[in-house]
């Protein structure tokens, strides 16, 4: 008897399978934020995608002043036979854009938690 009560009491939840619902979706990016939201997620990705393709282009640089040096948007860089000096500029740049990369990516992942946080 106390298991029929128990039944009577309780309701069965549906559960729902396969993709997300389009109208999911909608609720909770009007609830991140909207466009503003959207538009801010964007942003910080595309920069992510920027700069890790900046290094990427970066080393192709790089590597082509193996023993002449390079012109790259207007600024001079030694060979890399001119010694260690040479290769600290080239290193320096590739450390910027691996940090300006990382911290687009940790931005987007703050970005998407605080919408995370604000839909709930």
């Amino acid at each position: 008897l106390a298991l029929a009560e128990a039944e009577s009491l309780m309701s069965k939840e549906t559960r729902e399978s396969g993709l997300t619902q389009s109208w999911a979706w909608t609720l909770w990016f009007r609830y991140a934020g909207g466009v503003p939201f959207t538009s801010g997620l964007l942003v910080f990705f595309i920069a992510e995608k920027i700069f890790y393709f900046g290094t990427e282009l970066w080393i192709s640089y790089w590597t082509d002043a193996a023993s002449l040096p390079i012109t790259v948007l207007g600024f001079d860089f030694p060979a890399q036979t001119d010694g260690l000096g040479a290769q600290a500029y080239y290193m320096q740049v590739y450390c910027l854009l691996a940090l300006l990369a990382l911290a687009c990516a940790f931005m987007r992942t703050i970005w998407i938690v605080s919408g995370g946080i604000r839909c709930s």
